[in-house]
């Protein structure tokens, strides 16, 4: 009885939450293989958001009894508020075009996938955030675990000599070829050199072959001497938010059929093969602009209506960013650039991974469906880059006594 009673406590939160991101990533990138009929069923009945729902009622009532308040020590507080204000303009935004246009019911789930991950990691962070890198590690495992059991049918040497990175096409192809970019760059810097988990991390990027994934799990791992922890300039700080604000125009203008005819005069390659079919479902989404009149979601509504609810990639425009713009106006855009690099203002390997975030925002879909798992994810590695220097996290065997009792949970 004394045994049970003397359970440590943020054991089970750093339980719970690995648990509930593991059912997420499962869920969210099994497509293929002998596994995918388990990672359906498991999205079926739903027993991700039953894990996230139970352990967020836990925290919560941690929280009440210890009569704390959210943000532990103001730990991702800064951070979460403009997250808020980013996601809320683009609620206030389609609020205003549904009440001129007529109510519908999708947003509210596209709304979903945005709060929830940023929800539950303030409520983590609220009651054990020392635990952080631990809970990164073991995301880490799993998401390698979750790529070989979706590739395990393929992983002989025919499949990867079909890689082929001029048509990006790669029989590993897999949802979570920007989370081990991710991965990459926190290996390095929290090791401060080169090592076997970012070294794998840069293997399975290849394999996956996303361009934009490759090019940067290349770049970090060959200049990763040279990424120190330095003030971002401010003129490259406003630079990067007017470059990402500016690129929903630059790809009106490049998906036009007059940019099409003048890439295929040139060299001879039709550009919507190179483009993967995005330049053909977005020109169609162009054409159909009067359709996309409900705010946040209205893009993905109106291709599913088109193209039917089966593959999601279908029914993606394969740019976030100029999504966000179609749907939210400029307005939306910018705001939403704006408060998402504000969090990262203070530290410049944050700012890393969040340009490496939006580079991703530019071509594919990192929001939305299906990625819930890996923004609980990406909100952990920010609060670990901007907080590492102020909090205690666990680091094996480098952490005194008298410091682990600051991050320790009391009930």
């Amino acid at each position: 009885m004394n045994k049970i009673q003397n359970i440590n406590k943020k054991t089970i939160v750093y339980y719970l939450v690995i648990i509930t991101i593991a059912s997420f990533l499962f869920s969210e990138n099994i497509f293929f293989g002998p596994f995918q009929p388990i990672s359906d069923f498991v999205d079926q009945i739903k027993v991700k958001y039953i894990l996230m729902i139970s352990s967020a009622f836990l925290f919560l009532l941690l929280i009440i009894i210890r009569r704390k308040k959210l943000f532990k020590n103001g730990v991702f507080k800064k951070e979460a508020k403009l997250y808020l204000l980013a996601i809320g303009s683009l609620i206030v935004i389609t609020a205003i075009f549904q009440i001129m246009n007529g109510f519908r019911t999708f947003a509210i789930s596209e709304f979903m996938y945005l709060l929830l991950p940023l929800g539950f990691v303030i409520l983590v962070v609220s009651v054990d955030y020392f635990n952080i890198t631990r809970i990164l590690d073991n995301c880490f495992y799993v998401v390698v675990a979750i790529f070989l059991l979706g590739n395990i049918a393929m992983l002989n040497p025919s499949s990867v000599m079909s890689i082929s990175f001029s048509s990006s096409t790669s029989p590993f192809e897999n949802g979570s070829s920007m989370l081990f970019v991710l991965f990459e760059l926190y290996y390095l810097i929290r090791y401060g050199k080169r090592n076997g988990k970012s070294l794998v991390c840069l293997i399975l990027t290849v394999l996956t072959l996303k361009r934009i994934s490759v090019i940067m799990a290349i770049l970090f791992f060959i200049f990763a001497p040279m990424i120190k922890d330095k003030k971002i300039p401010r003129w490259i700080f406003w630079l990067t938010i007017v470059f990402f604000c500016a690129v929903p125009f630059a790809l009106e203008f490049f998906y036009s059929s007059s940019f099409s005819n003048l890439f295929l005069a040139t060299f001879g390659i039709d550009f919507n093969d190179f483009t993967m079919d995005r330049f053909t479902r977005t020109a169609y989404v162009f054409a159909n602009s009067d359709q996309i009149k409900f705010g946040y979601g209205s893009v993905t509504y109106f291709l599913t209506n088109h193209y039917g609810k089966g593959d999601f990639a279908n029914r993606s425009l394969h740019s976030d960013l100029l999504r966000i713009y179609l749907e939210c106006t400029f307005v939306g855009t910018f705001i939403y650039n704006i408060c998402y690099f504000l969090s990262v203002k203070k530290d410049s390997i944050s700012y890393l991974l969040l340009v490496t975030i939006f580079l991703q925002m530019i071509f594919n879909h990192p929001i939305g469906a299906g990625t819930v798992g890996h923004w609980i994810i990406i909100y952990l590695m920010i609060v670990y880059f901007n907080y590492r220097k102020e909090v205690p996290f666990y680091k094996e065997g480098l952490i005194s006594r008298r410091k682990m009792k600051l991050g320790k949970l009391e009930i």
